[in-house]
This record gives C-alpha cells, sequence and structure tokens, in this order.
C-alpha cells in the first residue's frame, strides 16, 4: 500500500500511531544513515505492518566551541 499526502500529513504529525490500525504499540529499529538522510524500520506490533521513517538534514547549527 503506498500511503496517501494525507496519511503522510497525519503520521508525521503523530507518529506514535501506526498509519494502519491506529495502534500505539509500534517499534524501531536504530537509525541508519546514509548520504543526507537517515531511516529507520518501523512495526507496528499489534497489526504487524512494517514501515520505514525517512528523515532528511534541514539544517546546520554551532556548537559551543573556542
Amino acid at each position: 500500500m503506498k500511503f496517501t499526502k494525507a496519511q503522510k500529513k497525519k503520521y508525521i504529525e503523530n507518529p506514535n500511531i501506526c498509519p494502519y490500525c491506529k495502534s500505539e504499540d509500534i517499534s524501531g529499529e536504530n537509525f541508519d544513515a546514509g548520504y543526507n538522510q537517515a531511516w529507520r524500520e518501523i512495526e507496528c506490533n499489534s497489526c504487524g505492518k512494517e514501515w520505514m521513517e525517512i528523515f532528511t538534514m534541514t539544517d546546520i547549527e554551532e556548537q559551543g566551541g573556542v
């Protein structure tokens, strides 16, 4: 199933709820990263569906320093 724009928007607003069955019983693996994005696999422990969250770099911020 491909997510519609509305489904993606709703999930991004509340990523603690399964986009398929609306359960809050979801779990995610550690992040993997590539060139300018990171991702992780998520699974719903209620309905068994799986999906991937994808994160992209949007900004940088200077930290303390000399």
